[in-house]
């Protein structure tokens, strides 16, 4: 009965306090994950599930176990493979090696995985191998029933779910179908073409390069001869590939295309000369008009009909941007703006300035210094600043005084005083990265605060979810912080990759460590998918060790239960069991 009482104990010590759904599978079936503590014997060291009365419900057999979900599933490790069992610890999913490196889904069931060889095959959103490793290289399926694939000679053709090659191996490389069926190959020689999912031939690979679709759905496309053109979704030519440069599309689905003469106009996507390639330069079409040089060297402004509606006069001209002011440097090389009708609206006294923004305000520069002005033209901060950047959605500007940068507000006033090396933007939410006289860079928040102090050799972009990479200046870790600066990933690691699509992030502890390890913008280890190593039971405490016997009296192998797998090895323990591998770094004096 001691014995009894202590293993339940044991479980509840282990199991319940740091899993959150260990609590749901006791209200449920009565099974809590447990660590057998004995030092000898069947199980010794090893997990299994304890029921109710605090007996083994099954075996202590696994290095790692999960809580059971509402399925009535849970996953289980055994060293570096991974099992799925039933209730009664029959296997459900039968044990796998976990992919040494997974790709991105990209909108499929399965994405491209690498084993911890070199053989890639595909898993399935539960981290088990759906098609064996047994190829040279593969690229997602995405929405498609196709996905490349390379044989051993690495030739690439497209397999099927089942793995089989429904178009053969023939290409030096091949890109995933798009939503019209047709998919991206090259042959020998660097020729490019286009392919449907019969194999057959759309577009013949007679191209040199063909971009990826724009937002219209068109893809521009360069012949042999270097010649441009333009191919619809269906991998038709729109614009024939006889033109010299082709860049857009603009406004109205039109592409500004320069002959191979050397002469520019505007085309649509429907092959029209929307302006005639008569002009030196045609510029970008916005609210209507476009502007463009004449053989004088002169600029003004096109309507869609190819009539200069502004005459030229300017020395350069620019799109239209906010209010229908455009920006023009006048004959005398200053800068002023214009409206829709050619008159000034600000009068060209300016060596430099951008565009208005929506805060009726922009940057102008004056005798090598910047400030701003707003609509009427005067000066709302003078010309006092050696750069001054947009404002960030927080309302600051970036500014330099001499070699050193702040931020000031509308008014021209320091927010933060400038004292720092470099500093970039702040983002839509959270701090601004900033590096400080010592070199280090770290987190400023608005108030010009270190929230995360300057220790790093450098700070990524804030990706969607609010994580960016660091790299420490110890043994340049790599690590992830927080909008607020906190470790989500610890920088212990020699590699990181910056978030994918799917917001995972792989990590790498030394060259030739495979599995890579995959965290969630929590931190939290996400490989296989299915498994949740962050509900992993943490290695016991100050608990009594004693052999616990199972109260099967079957084999395991005819209940169908695993045997024991290798113990794994210091370097092999999950991250919740290891010490870092690297000191967390010494914080520098912010100056």
């Amino acid at each position: 009965m001691r014995v009894l009482a202590v293993l339940l104990a044991a479980a509840l010590c282990w199991a319940w306090p740091g899993l959150g759904l260990a609590g749901e599978a006791l209200a449920g079936e009565g099974l809590i994950p447990a660590k057998n503590p004995g030092k000898r014997g069947a199980g010794a060291g090893l997990y299994g599930y304890v029921g109710e009365d605090g007996k083994w419900a099954i075996a202590p057999a696994y290095d790692a176990a999960n809580p059971f979900s509402a399925e009535g599933t849970a996953w289980v490790r055994l060293g570096q493979r991974y099992a799925q069992i039933d209730r009664a610890g029959k296997y459900v999913v039968e044990p796998f090696a976990a992919p040494g490196e997974i790709g991105e889904f990209m909108g499929g069931e399965l994405a491209p995985a690498r084993a911890q060889g070199d053989r890639w095959g595909f898993v399935d959103r539960g981290g088990k191998w759906a098609i064996r490793p047994a190829f040279g290289g593969t690229k997602p399926f995405g929405t498609g029933k196709l996905a490349p694939a390379a044989d051993e000679g690495y030739r690439w053709g497209f397999v099927d779910t089942d793995g089989r090659f429904a178009v053969r191996p023939a290409y030096t490389s091949a890109e995933p179908f798009n939503a019209a069926g047709l998919a991206q190959v090259t042959v020998s020689g660097d020729r490019q073409g286009l392919i449907g999912e019969d194999g057959e031939w759309v577009v013949k690979p007679i191209l040199s390069h063909i971009d990826d679709p724009s937002k219209d759905g068109y893809s521009r496309a360069e012949g042999a001869d270097g010649r441009v053109g333009l191919l619809d979704q269906r991998g038709r030519w729109a614009i024939e590939p006889t033109l010299k440069s082709l860049k857009g599309p603009y406004e109205n689905g039109i592409y500004r295309a320069e002959t191979v003469d050397g002469l520019v106009g505007a085309i649509d996507t429907g092959g029209r000369w929307v302006i005639e390639p008569i002009y030196p330069d045609v510029g970008a079409f916005s609210q209507g008009l476009a502007p463009a040089r004449d053989m004088n060297g002169l600029y003004g402004y096109l309507n869609d009909k190819g009539t200069f509606v502004i005459l030229p006069q300017f020395l350069a001209a620019y799109p239209l941007a906010t209010g229908g002011l455009a920006r023009v440097v006048a004959r005398n090389g200053m800068t002023g703006y214009i409206d829709r009708t050619g008159s000034f609206v600000i009068e060209p006294g300016f060596d430099h300035a951008l565009d208005f923004s929506d805060l009726d305000m922009t940057q102008a520069r004056l005798d090598g210094k910047w400030g701003i002005i707003g609509l009427a033209g005067n000066w709302t901060v003078g010309p006092r600043f050696s750069a001054l950047m947009a404002f960030c959605p927080n309302g600051l500007a970036r500014a330099r005084l001499g070699d050193r940068w702040g931020f000031v507000t509308e008014t021209g006033t320091f927010a933060i005083e400038p004292t720092l090396r470099q500093a970039r933007d702040f983002p839509y939410k959270g701090p601004a990265r900033a590096q400080d006289e010592g070199g280090g860079w770290g987190l400023i928040n608005a108030k010009g605060e270190w929230v995360a102090k300057p220790i790093f050799l450098s700070i990524s972009e804030y990706s969607p979810e609010g994580v960016a990479r660091v790299i420490t200046g110890e043994g340049n870790k790599y690590g992830y912080v927080d909008l607020e600066g906190a470790f989500v990933i610890e920088p212990t690691y020699l590699k990181c990759e910056l978030p994918r699509s799917d917001s995972l992030i792989a990590c790498q502890k030394g060259e030739n460590d495979y599995p890579l390890t995959y965290f969630n913008n929590r931190g939290r280890e996400r490989v296989p998918l299915a498994y949740d190593k962050s509900l992993e039971i943490p290695e016991p405490g100050n608990v009594t060790a004693h052999n616990a016997p199972a109260r099967e009296a079957v084999p395991a192998q005819a209940t169908g239960r695993p045997t024991p797998g290798p113990r794994p090895t210091k370097a092999q323990k999950p991250a919740s069991q290891r010490r870092p591998a690297a000191k967390k770094p010494k914080p520098r004096r912010a100056q």
